[in-house]
């Protein structure tokens, strides 16, 4: 006869998630969530893996080996490995014997970021994490207010990534954020950010699509004909002039410093990540406007004020590890403001240093 734990275990390797609602017991807590929350994230791990082509788990002992994680607890776990992904994901069991040593009760399942097979599992493929937000647990406070505010941010979520890659995803996204104003309001003003809960995802996305299409919007004022028509070799300090409005105007917002306009087969859109693609509106207009006249033309005058030769770049380059950080080296305003300070100290630095330099297109 199996004992109860080989049922869980099963049930596990099955990816039987109505197995594991009907055996798993409701009084107890499960990574400090109810059965229903931590189940609801088992499950999402059980459809990733059978979309990665997973029929069934295998199951591998093993025990934690931090020993500051939960001291007072039992070390026992298991390791769940994909049947054809090898993707895979690690928890913990507490459980209560018998006398005679038999298991009665699993009091307590939750992840572990250190865990040890018994045995050498072979290659791995990708890691899943069971991740409750903080607000999920049990012993969280969630007064009538925070769920209506919460369900709404969860709501609005969804409806952002419904928008993705649509022609009219500009207008919608423009009212998505008038209408969802007031719950990003009370989330700025409830919460301090210390701990990841169910509406960080929303927040975040709100204040990044909020910051991108005030960008656009900032860049579509700007003079754009009167510049697109000017003559690179005749009006030079009016082309910096425009050059350096138009950074300072990227500047307001950091994901421009990270990212790119990007265009495809079925035109310009800007890329969000694994969230969605934002297409339509302003994007086709001042994408194409920046690929044809901003880009070149910033490029052009960096290459002529480029202020640091090979060696000082190399060596900028090698102390900072951040990837993004030789991007910054695009800008003719770093480049500005380098020469400005040199001449401050009474240097002149040469021209077109830029040629020797590593500049990226």
């Amino acid at each position: 006869m199996k004992t109860y734990l080989q049922l869980i275990l099963d049930c596990f390797a099955a990816m039987d998630i109505e197995g594991l609602r009907l055996y798993l017991k409701e009084e107890h807590e499960y990574q400090n969530a109810s059965k229903e929350v931590f189940l609801n994230k088992i499950e999402g791990i059980f459809e990733e893996l059978q979309k990665s082509g997973d029929s069934s788990l295998m199951v591998f002992p093993g025990a934690c080996c931090n020993s500051e994680c939960n001291p007072e607890l039992a070390r026992t776990g298991y390791r769940f490995i994909g049947d054809v992904s090898r993707n895979f994901f690690d928890l913990r069991f507490i459980i209560e014997p018998k006398d005679n040593d038999q298991v009665i009760d699993i009091t307590e399942i939750f992840k572990c970021n250190y865990f040890l097979t018994n045995e050498d599992t072979g290659e791995l493929g990708e890691h899943y994490e069971v991740f409750i937000f903080k607000d999920e647990e049990i012993d969280f406070p969630k007064t009538p207010e925070y769920l209506i505010h919460v369900n709404k941010a969860i709501r609005a979520q969804s409806e952002l990534a419904s928008m993705s890659n649509k022609s009219s995803g500009w207008e919608e996204a423009v009212n998505w954020l008038l209408r969802h104003k007031s719950t990003y309001e009370y989330i700025c003003e409830n919460d301090d950010f210390t701990e990841v809960l169910s509406w960080t995802k929303f927040k975040f996305n709100y204040q990044d699509l909020g910051e991108v299409i005030e960008v656009f919007q900032m860049l579509a004022q700007f003079e754009i004909l009167e510049f697109s028509r000017l003559n690179r070799e005749e009006n030079e300090e009016k082309l910096m002039s425009g050059i350096l409005k138009i950074e300072e105007i990227l500047n307001h917002s950091l994901l421009f410093f990270h990212r790119k306009i990007e265009i495809d087969e079925s035109g310009y859109y800007w890329n969000f990540g694994s969230e969605f693609n934002l297409r339509g509106g302003l994007i086709s207009e001042v994408g194409k406007w920046m690929d044809d006249w901003f880009y070149p033309t910033q490029k052009m005058l960096v290459e002529k004020y480029f202020a640091l030769t090979e060696a000082e770049l190399d060596r900028i380059v090698e102390f900072n590890e951040v990837p993004e950080f030789e991007r910054r080296f695009d800008i003719l305003t770093t480049h500005i403001d380098i020469r400005k300070k040199a001449l401050e100290n009474g240097e002149w630095i040469p021209f077109y240093l830029g040629s020797k330099a590593q500049i990226q297109s």
